[in-house]
């Protein structure tokens, strides 16, 4: 029941957007009353006590909710060291993980900058292109298990993380504000669809009784290691080379990544599949000995009737 996991995450995009575009328009309204706008922090206080009352309204419905006992075992040291030395999982982990969370950081710590700075983007606009982004989440949700069933978790992988290249270099391209609705429509597969089969595939290669570990290092790999890498080179090389090149040197990153692990994953599929072959041979030919064994043994005891 892995693969129906984009059906529970997609309402979380439905209320981001809706809230993004909401308190954008909100924020836009003040704004435009102001005289100086710069000179108050009026505008973002919709943001803030918002963000507050749907925090605490989802902390008490989460302590509301009925957890259902499971046989996983406990997240302890020696489950994630037996976890790192899957070679199954720890390519995942390095190549599709790590950059999904590295990429991710830097789209969202930054987009937004890049067009306010280059193209001086309005709070209506960057609202409604969340709300879009957060909408065209909802089908990529909906169908993901079907993706998944259909193609499997690595090639879903491995085409969601290269839209993610194709949307950080469209960044880099848009001359006009507008543009940015239009580049986040594919925020759906680089997001919704990407985590949901991250989710998915995680629970799939993870250890028997350690799937709750198996999660727990994805999570802090994604957005714990990868997040705060992203967050700060981004930054770094931001602050060097200029936000259009922050956005092609991640790129470049993701697209190199991706390559490499369907470079591991075919060498990985191509070994399992000459394994099974030579364990078929294996089995059919003690198979076969057992059986002219055991048809000499039957000739050596049978006694013609006719001869006694």
């Amino acid at each position: 029941m892995s693969h129906k996991f984009g059906q529970q995450r997609l309402f979380g995009s439905i209320g981001f957007g809706t809230a993004a575009f909401i308190i954008g328009t909100i924020k836009n309204t003040i704004s435009s009353n102001m005289a100086d706008p710069s000179s108050s922090n009026l505008p973002f206080y919709p943001a803030f006590f918002g963000a507050l009352f749907f925090w605490l309204t989802s902390a008490v419905v989460a302590s509301k909710l009925a957890i259902s006992n499971s046989k996983s075992q406990p997240i302890a040291l020696s489950n994630i060291k037996v976890i790192l030395q899957n070679g199954q999982i720890l390519s995942f982990l390095i190549f599709i993980a790590l950059f999904f969370g590295y990429a991710h950081a830097v789209t969202f710590s930054y987009e937004y900058w890049l067009l306010e700075e280059k193209l001086h983007a309005s709070s209506l606009v960057l609202g409604m292109a969340s709300l879009v982004g957060s909408l065209s989440d909802i089908p990529c949700y909906l169908l993901s298990g079907y993706f998944i069933r259909r193609f499997g978790h690595k090639i879903v992988l491995i085409f969601g993380m290269m839209t993610f290249t194709l949307r950080l270099f469209l960044f880099t391209v848009i001359t006009a504000a507008w543009q940015i609705i239009l580049v986040d429509v594919l925020y759906g597969i680089t997001w919704g669809m990407n985590w949901s089969v991250i989710c998915s595939y995680a629970s799939v290669i993870s250890p028997p009784s350690l799937e709750y570990t198996t999660m727990a290092v994805v999570q802090t790999t994604t957005h714990g290691i990868g997040w705060s890498t992203g967050a700060l080179l981004g930054g770094h090389i931001f602050s060097v080379m200029g936000s259009e090149w922050m956005f092609r040197v991640t790129a470049v990153m993701v697209a190199c990544a991706v390559v490499l692990y369907a470079i591991i994953v075919t060498c990985y599929h191509v070994k399992i599949s000459r394994q099974s072959k030579q364990q078929t041979f294996k089995t059919q030919t003690k198979t076969a000995d057992i059986n002219g064994n055991n048809m000499c043994q039957n000739e050596m005891l049978y006694v013609d009737p006719g001869a006694v």
